[in-house]
């Protein structure tokens, strides 16, 4: 047993609490990075506050960011590769058409010239693979992911190609060693009888939908069989068929509102249809019974967004709303608004397929299946930056509309025509700086700290707008497809690029045009700071001014802490240029950093880092805050990992604010004083310790160290060994390795000194190296040290006088008592037959552990599930159940050396009864009942055994006992009211036992002496209970001759045992109308 205290660990109480507090610090900022505003919220910021009532959608003065310098444009454009030469020699033999896409799964581009597929590696420029195994022209392409169990493993995806006669599928396998793709023909073939696909795309489940004709197909298939009846594949319709659908072509006319586009939510198991109209449908794929569910349809669409923007003062045409293209809104960008539409002319339309949902302050069906589709949002177009621009609010100018679009996680790609043969591309991005200085505004504070001008100010009262940044940037040629270089991270792309680290690669999209595909990247704010540092080459004075706008513009804390991020990313670079970026990063963090400040100790505003962390009412610098912010985005993807404690004094050390000498009237130099302060602390309690150890160590070698080792477990004394000064100090392995040598000191000593010899070693260690062994420690080893005595006892007396100390003992350290160290030591009482050890000792843990009775007001209801009084109650159960075992044991326990058995037992069990504590007195009658050991309950004489009955047990069994309670102490008067209650409830008790409970009732009501009860009192009682016997008498009565009736009088009896009824009831009901005269007389004799 003594070698299981490794378990309890020597913790500095100041240290200690700096790190927990530290750790709460930064735990506080990874929920805060985490709980970034969902979109609706920010879209919604200036305009109205969520309390519209109508489902009209709303426009605000939308915010667009123009940056100052071309550094700090959010886009630029990387390279462009060009369409490999052969496949452009493949173009002067096209005889009818060519199309063209990007799969960004697979890293290539494709294209088609008449029957012949090409995909090309846009990595590389080079021709990946070719089919051509087919005669008809390939109309359109689509990369789908397969189902599962229908391929084996090599086959990553299907791509799905379309001709006028039939629509195939082939199998596609990555060899990423190789970087290079193969293509496999499957017998996955249907026809698609001259049909114009136009659109093909997949779920993530393997779900195929195609756009033929302006309307939806999905294409079926399972796993190929050798039966020649069954075709593996089939085109189903997802439409409702008219007489035009059987007319010759010249009789159709002209078509009509066609879907022209299709987007799938796979987070959300929805599918989207947009039409050449501008009518946006929902179809629900999540329904087990009906897998393709058409939820609405929106058809006002224009017209709405025409009407949300009619505040603008300006004229505006549905032709200007019609939708080109429809975009998901990711979860990780918002739980209330799922889809964006983007106009030709640039305006951006935000829907929800939630009613009302927007409109929630509090929405709860983020998960649920869509129930309608609703305009929320119109945001105007981004602004063109013109020679004669005056302001950034602009209407589109006029040229080419808007053809190619993208748009995930706030940044939108849209290629708009400017000529006949090029485009332009306009870019949008959320801008996280205006985040910053928005909630900077709203805590209304001049220190920058991490609260107001960081992702934390987002949760201040004043809502945030949505602020984006503009980029437009020529493209040569014709746009034909936009996409985002990594695909598998579509819809999980952190919004917050304020926080993104260097080190993690930006964001890349993908232009293909007629020329090949050009890259753009994103900037995030760190690659702008880093670029700033290159350009100054060192010289950070020379360009103040632009580092001065950056840090007002993303906040004093975020910018420390980019430049703590640059740093470390640059570490250890041996290129000129990167040690001018790194010394022009400390640079900015020590000289734009800033210096504490003092506040208000009231303050409610500010820097909860500084509340946590330090307790002096301080706002910590942005270097400090910045440093928390950094660590936390480091240390957030292993935050449940365990991590090493750093050691810095000038953290973790102690300091008072109300010390005379910190009374000073430079209050820009407090903090100074008190960070030095601190780590003089900190360095006077390693000198301390440092001493201890020392002396410790002298006391061991002084006391024969060889013989000391031998008591040490063999599982610690090969670490013995190697253990160090400074891993005794530190380490808490060092720590448990000092405490094992204490214990075995105790047992060297115990050993031989068996009367004194653990005294003079718990008092040498107690006055010289109090921090390793302080009071608790000695008497819990002494109690240890007794239990071994008892078990080495010769006599009874002296194992009896042993443990009796060792119990006195141990209730001095409680807190050492951890459940497996309680359980053990309860082992060993009962083991030696010292019950009542057993008993007093887990009732002194628990009033250590809950002095203030809050595991009472949790049983009660009065706290909630989760919070201490949760906890409290559990940890008491758990020393409840070693009193239970005592308690159950003791019972059967036949050794007379504690005395005679039963006296002994009543003993222990008086000892349980005798503990004032109301959680546990009424868990110990609850088990007495359990273990039905009610007679045992009969003889206890305590305040909370009354009480227990009465709010505890059900109402019948308390009265039956209560009633033999009372007359058990010859309280025969309260005795007569529980047996009357007892015969009165209207419980289907039978009628002779209520008689029965009545006879009692009067025979304790006549048994009442006067010195007790007044003499009225006994005769009004006793007159009450006999005029009750005599109609119950009458009642029995009829009862018994109704029940000598026949089969139709026993409903009747039997109705008489539903409680004790009146005169006027058993006249009018029973005796009256079944004829009984014997009974009418009584009643009436008794009435007179």
């Amino acid at each position: 047993m003594l070698g299981n205290t490794a378990n309890l660990l020597y913790t500095n109480a100041d240290g200690h609490s700096s790190l927990v507090d530290a750790g709460t610090t930064i735990e506080k900022q990874i929920q805060c990075d985490r709980k970034y505003p969902d979109l609706a919220d920010v879209l919604l910021g200036k305009s109205q506050p969520n309390t519209h009532t109508d489902h009209s959608p709303r426009h605000t003065l939308e915010e667009y960011v123009k940056r100052p310098t071309a550094i700090e444009q959010d886009f630029y454009k990387k390279e462009t590769i060009d369409i490999p030469q052969s496949l452009v020699d493949s173009l002067d033999l096209l005889q009818c058409r060519t199309f063209m896409g990007i799969f960004p799964e697979i890293s290539c581009a494709w294209m088609t010239v008449d029957n012949r597929l090409f995909l090309w590696n846009y990595t590389t420029g080079t021709v990946a693979c070719t089919y051509d195994d087919q005669d008809q022209v390939i109309c359109s392409v689509g990369l789908i992911k397969p189902k599962p169990d229908i391929f084996g493993d090599t086959i990553s995806h299907l791509l799905v190609f379309s001709t006028p006669l039939y629509i195939g599928i082939l199998a596609v396998s990555l060899n990423k060693p190789e970087n290079s793709i193969s293509l496999y023909a499957t017998d996955l073939v249907v026809p698609s009888d001259g049909m114009q696909i136009t659109q093909i795309t997949g779920t993530d489940d393997g779900r195929i939908f195609l756009l033929g004709d302006g309307r939806v197909y999905e294409l079926e298939y399972s796993m190929p069989s050798f039966s020649w009846f069954r075709n593996h594949c089939r085109l189903i319709p997802h439409y409702h068929s008219s007489i035009r659908d059987y007319l010759p072509t010249f009789f159709k006319g002209p078509k009509g509102d066609e879907i022209k586009s299709l987007e799938i939510d796979n987070e959300r198991k929805v599918l989207y249809l947009l039409s050449n109209q501008s009518r946006i449908e929902v179809v629900y794929l999540g329904d087990k019974e009906n897998n393709y569910k058409s939820i609405a349809v929106k058809n006002d669409i224009c017209n709405s967004a025409r009407l949300a923007c009619r505040q603008k003062l300006l004229a505006f045409d549905d032709a200007e709303f019609k939708i080109d293209a429809i975009h998901v809104i990711s979860k990780t960008e918002s739980k209330k608004i799922h889809l964006v539409g983007i106009t030709s002319s640039g305006y951006r339309l935000y829907f929800t397929h939630h009613r009302n949902a927007v409109q929630m302050m509090s929405f709860t069906q983020a998960d649920q299946p869509p129930n309608g589709l609703e305009l929320v949002h119109v945001r105007i177009p981004p602004p063109i930056e013109t020679p004669s621009a005056t302001t950034l609010f602009q209407t589109q100018p006029k040229n080419g509309p808007i053809h190619t679009s993208y748009y995930d996680c706030g940044i939108m790609l849209a290629a708009k025509m400017t000529s006949d043969d090029n485009d332009t591309i306009v870019m949008t991005a959320v801008d996280p700086g205006s985040y910053a200085r928005q909630g900077s505004t709203a805590a209304n504070t001049n220190t920058n700290t991490l609260f107001s001008a960081g992702t934390n100010a987002l949760s201040s009262t004043p809502r945030v707008t949505l602020a984006e940044s503009s980029t437009s940037i020529d493209c040569y040629g014709r746009v034909y497809a936009i996409a985002e270089a990594n695909a598998s991270l579509r819809g999980k792309h952190d919004i917050n690029e304020i926080t993104t680290q260097i080190t993690q690669q930006p964001r890349q999209f993908l232009v293909l045009t007629g020329k090949g595909v050009t890259f753009f990247a994103k900037k995030r704010p760190v690659d702008i700071l880093q670029e700033l540092l290159r350009n100054a080459h060192g010289d950070v004075e020379s360009h103040s001014k632009e580092f001065a706008n950056f840090f007002e513009r993303y906040g004093r804390v975020q910018s420390c802490a980019m430049c703590l991020d640059i740093v470390c990313a640059n570490f250890g670079a041996s290129l000129p240029e990167q040690a001018d970026v790194i010394r022009g990063a400390v640079q900015l963090f020590f000289g734009c950093g800033g210096s504490p400040a003092p506040v208000a100790a009231a303050s409610s505003g500010g820097n909860y880092l500084g509340q946590l962390i330090g307790s002096t009412g301080t706002h910590y610098s942005g270097k400090h805050d910045g440093f928390a912010l950094y660590f936390a985005e480091l240390i957030s993807p292993v935050w449940n990992a365990k991590v090493f404690e750093a050691c810095n004094p000038g953290f973790h050390a102690n300091a008072n604010i109300a010390d005379p000498r910190f009374h000073l009237e430079d209050q820009g130099m407090l903090q100074v004083v008190m960070n030095e302060q601190q780590s003089l602390h900190g360095l006077y309690l390693l000198l301390k310790q440092s001493i201890e150890a020392i002396s410790f160590l002298d006391f061991l070698i002084d006391s024969k160290l060889k013989d000391i080792l031998q008591c040490v477990p063999e599982t610690f004394r090969s670490e013995m060994q190697t253990l160090s000064l400074g891993a005794m100090l530190k380490d808490p392995q060092g720590r448990v390795m000092t405490r094992e040598l204490v214990i075995a000191s105790i047992r060297k000593y115990g050993h031989s000194h068996i009367h004194i010899g653990f005294d003079v070693v718990s008092d040498l260690l107690e006055r010289k190296c109090n921090s390793f062994f302080g009071p608790s420690d000695v008497s819990f080893y002494r109690g240890v040290e007794n239990m071994s005595r008892a078990k080495r006892a010769d006599t009874d007396q002296e194992r009896i006088s042993a443990l009796g100390e060792s119990l006195r003992l141990f209730k001095q350290a409680p807190e050492y008592l951890t459940d497996e160290k309680l359980g053990e030591i309860c082992s060993d009482f009962n083991n030696l037959g010292y019950y009542i050890g057993s008993v007093e000792l887990p009732l002194e843990r628990v009033r250590k552990l809950d002095s203030e009775g809050r595991a009472f007001a949790f049983t009660e209801g009065e706290s909630s599930i989760g919070d201490a009084g949760q906890q409290l109650h559990e940890a008491r159960r758990r020393c409840y159940e070693h009193v239970f075992r005592a308690l159950k044991a003791v019972k059967t326990y036949v050794d007379t050396r504690y005395g005679d058995p039963k006296t002994y037992a009543a003993r222990v069990y008086a000892a349980a009864y005798s503990y004032d504590d109301k959680h546990f007195q009424y868990d110990l009658y609850s088990w007495l009942i359990q273990e039905n050991m009610q007679r045992e309950l009969l003889q206890v004489n305590t305040p909370y055994l009354l009480p227990f009955f009465q709010e505890r047990v059900e109402e019948g069994k308390a009265m039956d006992f209560l009633w033999q309670y009372h007359r058990l102490r010859e309280e025969y008067l309260e005795a007569a009211v529980y047996l009357e209650a007892l015969a009165s409830r209207p419980n289907g008790l039978p009628l002779v036992k209520r008689l029965e409970y009545l006879s009692l009732a009067i025979v304790n009501a006549r048994c009442c002496e006067t010195w007790r009860y007044s003499h009225q009192e006994i005769t009004r009682s006793l007159r009450f209970l006999e005029d009750q016997m005599a109609v119950a008498q009458i009642q029995w009565s009829i009862q018994c001759k109704l029940q000598s009736g026949g089969p139709e009088y026993h409903e009747a009896a039997k109705a008489l045992d539903g409680g004790l009824f009146d005169l006027t009831v058993l006249h009018d009901k029973y005796a009256r109308p079944y004829g009984l005269d014997e009974e009418i007389k009584d009643i009436e004799a008794l009435n007179e």
